[in-house]
């Protein structure tokens, strides 16, 4: 159970970085590819973060299912912005 605890920390600290990256990506790189894919993987660390929970704490993996939809929200707001601007890549 120990080594469950070690791999969410460690899923936790990733999507800190992806969320962190995120409006530098975007705002001052100014790059809708890496800002959409960084929103991508990020929801995928969110819904490993989800599964990797479930066991542990039940309570907390639900309460992370808000977060992984609206990093799903987040990242086909972030595609449609990109695939109406091709251009900007």
């Amino acid at each position: 159970m120990h080594c469950v605890h070690k791999g969410l920390a460690g899923l936790f600290a990733v999507q800190y970085l992806l969320n962190y990256l995120f409006t530098p990506l975007l705002t001052l790189r100014r790059s809708l590819a890496l800002s959409t894919t960084d929103s991508a993987v990020l929801h995928l660390v969110v819904d490993a973060m989800v599964i990797v929970a479930w066991p542990i704490r039940r309570a907390a993996a639900l309460l992370l299912i808000p977060y992984s939809a609206w990093t799903l929200f987040a990242t086909i707001l972030s595609w449609r912005v990109w695939s109406l601007n091709p251009e900007r890549d």
